[in-house]
C-alpha cells in the first residue's frame, strides 16, 4: 500500500523546494489551455511544461498502471519528476500547473493541500452537454476511444465499469464513464472541503471564449500578479482531426510516446509534441449533436447544474442555456 505523505515527511520532502502556488484543475475541453498559454507568457510566472504533470492524480496514475498501458500516461510518478516539470523557470517566478484530470480524481485535491494547502485553485467549467460532446471527440482523435459514435459511446458506459469493451490505449477506463466526468458538483466540493473559498476561482469557458483578456486579468488579480501584462491572445486546442489516421495512430504509439519522453525530458518533449501536433492535426468541426441527444442530456445533467450554481455562485442555468424544457 501506497504510503500517504503527510505531516513532517512530506515537510522534509519539500522544505528545500520552491511550492508550485496555483493549479488550474479543470474541466478538460474548457479553455485550460488556452489559459495556461496565456499565463506561461506572463513575466513573472512559470507555466508546467509539458501543460499537464498529472502529479497530484495519484489514483489515475494507479490505475493507468493496472491497466497496462504505461507509457499512455505520462505523468510525474516521482517529486523529482514533478520538480523538472518547471526546470524551464526562473527561481523568482511564481509556479503553475494545469492539470485537467484533477478535478475528476478523487485524491488530487487533498493530496494539493497536502503539498501546498495556501495553493489556489482555479476551476473552468463548460456547459456539461458541449463538455461530453467535445471530450468524447478529444479520445478519439487521441486514440483512448474507439468508438467514433458518441451516442454509442455514451451507452457503452454500462459495460465499461464492468470492464467489457474498454479500449487498448485507454490509459485509465474511468476516463471513459462520461456520466461520471459530469458531475461536477461533487468534484468541486472536494476543493471546497479543503481550501478556503478566497482560494478558488470558478470561471466559464463560454466567459473565456467571449472575452479572453476580461477573464486572464481577473486571473491575474486573483494570483495577486501585475494585471497590466497583455499576452497574445490565440486559439489553443481548438477541434480537430487527423489529416491521416495511420500516421496519427503510429505517432500515438504509447511505447512511441513513453521513449521520446524519456529520452527528451518534459521542456523538449512537449514542444515536439506541440510541432507534431500541428503537422498530424487540421481543424476539424465535430458532427452536430441530434436535438434529442441534446434534449437527453440536458434533462440528465440539469440537477448537477444547479447544484454546481449553489456552489460556484454563478447564473448556470442562464449561462448555459438550460431552459425550463430541461426538467420535462
Amino acid at each position: 500500500m501506497r504510503r500517504e505523505r503527510t505531516g513532517l515527511l512530506w515537510d522534509c520532502m519539500t522544505r528545500d523546494k520552491k511550492k508550485v502556488s496555483f493549479f488550474i484543475v479543470g474541466q478538460p475541453k474548457s479553455g485550460t489551455s488556452a489559459l495556461a498559454n496565456f499565463l506561461s507568457q506572463h513575466p513573472a510566472i512559470c507555466m508546467a511544461e509539458p501543460k499537464e504533470p498529472g502529479y497530484f492524480a495519484k489514483d489515475h496514475i494507479e490505475e493507468n498502471e493496472q491497466q497496462g498501458t504505461g507509457g499512455a500516461f505520462l505523468k510525474a510518478r516521482t517529486l523529482t519528476e514533478y520538480e523538472h516539470h518547471f526546470s524551464h523557470g526562473k527561481p523568482e517566478e511564481m509556479r503553475g500547473e494545469a492539470t485537467t484530470i484533477y478535478l475528476y480524481s478523487r485524491v488530487a485535491a487533498q493530496e494539493i493541500h497536502n503539498y501546498n494547502p495556501d495553493a489556489k485553485i482555479i476551476i473552468m467549467l463548460r456547459n456539461p452537454v458541449s463538455f461530453l460532446h467535445a471530450l468524447h471527440m478529444q479520445h478519439v482523435n487521441d486514440g483512448s476511444e474507439d468508438e467514433p459514435d458518441f451516442e454509442k459511446a455514451l451507452a457503452k458506459e454500462a459495460d465499461r465499469k464492468q470492464g467489457i469493451n474498454i479500449p487498448k490505449r485507454a490509459p485509465a477506463p474511468s476516463h471513459l464513464h462520461y456520466s461520471e466526468r459530469a458531475k461536477y458538483a461533487e468534484q468541486i466540493e472536494r476543493y471546497t472541503r479543503l481550501f478556503p473559498r478566497k482560494n478558488i476561482l470558478f470561471l466559464t469557458m463560454e466567459d473565456f471564449q467571449a472575452d479572453n483578456r476580461k477573464v486572464y486579468q481577473q486571473v491575474l488579480r486573483f494570483l495577486e500578479v501585475d494585471e497590466n501584462f497583455e499576452p497574445q491572445f490565440k486559439q489553443v486546442n481548438g477541434s480537430t482531426a487527423p489529416r491521416s489516421y495511420v500516421l496519427h495512430k503510429a505517432l500515438s504509439s504509447p511505447t512511441l510516446k513513453k521513449t521520446l519522453f524519456n529520452a527528451l525530458g518534459p521542456y523538449r518533449y512537449s514542444k515536439l509534441k506541440s510541432d507534431m501536433t500541428k503537422v498530424v492535426m487540421k481543424p476539424a468541426a465535430r458532427s452536430p449533436l441530434s436535438d434529442q441527444i441534446r434534449e437527453r442530456l440536458m434533462h440528465e445533467t440539469l440537477q448537477e447544474v444547479e447544484r454546481t450554481a449553489k456552489l460556484t455562485g454563478l447564473d448556470l442555468a442562464t449561462k448555459w442555456d438550460y431552459s425550463p424544457r430541461s426538467a420535462s
